[in-house]
This record gives structure tokens, C-alpha cells and sequence, in this order.
């Protein structure tokens, strides 16, 4: 991406480092097909193995979340921070010439045209939006079904002939 934007995550995953907690793992990753049974026909410690699967995906996925939020936001203030200052040389351009300066987006547009760096930033900036959208929505979905999961166990611990 940047120099900047790669100190930042380095400086960031350093940080991380000396905060010495585990880091999620999960063994033997690889993607696996879940069945989404019928919960009602699952026995307890199956539906205990469940609730630990989904609860231990949640988490791992909201770790790798925060990673690729921090990528984000620094790549976005580095873009939003190249953008002004160009933006700014161009208008200064325009009033030094005398000339009536343009609105805020034909500045904006004049200061991307053929800015090599920004246009660069801008496209990761694009894909990491779209990574942690998607990540967000994986997320999503083992919470969701990590609470189904723990609402069904907590109706059979109050409904005794349950399975």
C-alpha cells in the first residue's frame, strides 16, 4: 500500500505483541462445511459442541475483524490526508493564476487525476471496506446462530424432558 500505512500496522501489531495475550488459532483451518441441523433433534453435548464451535468462530472472526479495521482506518487517514493536501496545492494553484477556484469536487477530482499514490490508496482502501464488510457479515452470522444455539440450551435446562 504505503510506507505509512505499513509502519502503522507494523506499529500496531508490535503494540499488540507487547500486550502478551493469546492470540486465537484455530487448528487445522480449513474450510469445512456446517450443517445447520435442526436443533431440536440434537442432544445436549452436541449441542454443547455446537455452541463452542460457533462461539470460538465468533471470536476468532472478530479478531481478524479488528485487524483489518485497523488496516482500514489507517489507510483511510492516510488517503484522507494526501487528498486534502493535494487538494489544497491545487487550489493554491488556481488562486496564485487569478483564477476563480473550482467547487470541492472538480478540486478533488484535478487532485486525483494521475496521483499515482492516492489512486493506490484509494483502491486498498475500496478493498479493505469490502474485506470487512464481508468479514462483518461471516461475524454476524456465528453470533446469530451462536445465540440460537444458546437459547435452545437454555429452554431445555428450564423444560426438563427435553433431550
Amino acid at each position: 500500500m504505503s510506507k505509512f500505512t505499513d509502519d502503522v500496522a507494523k506499529k500496531t501489531e508490535s503494540f499488540i505483541d507487547r500486550l502478551e495475550i493469546p492470540e486465537f488459532s484455530i487448528e487445522n483451518l480449513h474450510r469445512e462445511i456446517i450443517l445447520l441441523d435442526n436443533l431440536q433433534t440434537l442432544t445436549n453435548r452436541e449441542l454443547e459442541e455446537q455452541l463452542s464451535l460457533f462461539g470460538g468462530y465468533k471470536s476468532y472472526l472478530e479478531a481478524q475483524l479488528g485487524q483489518v479495521e485497523a488496516r482500514k482506518g489507517a489507510i483511510e487517514a492516510s488517503y484522507d490526508a494526501g487528498l486534502d493536501q493535494a487538494m489544497f496545492i491545487t487550489e493554491k494553484s488556481y488562486l496564485n493564476k487569478g483564477l476563480k477556484k473550482p467547487n470541492k469536487e472538480s478540486l478533488k477530482g484535478e487532485a486525483l487525476d494521475g496521483n499515482v499514490s492516492l489512486n493506490e490508496l484509494r483502491k486498498g482502501l475500496i478493498e479493505t471496506e469490502a474485506l470487512a464488510t464481508r468479514v462483518k457479515g461471516l461475524r454476524d452470522a456465528y453470533v446469530s446462530q451462536y445465540a440460537t444455539v444458546s437459547r435452545v440450551i437454555a429452554l431445555r435446562a428450564t423444560v426438563p424432558d427435553q433431550i
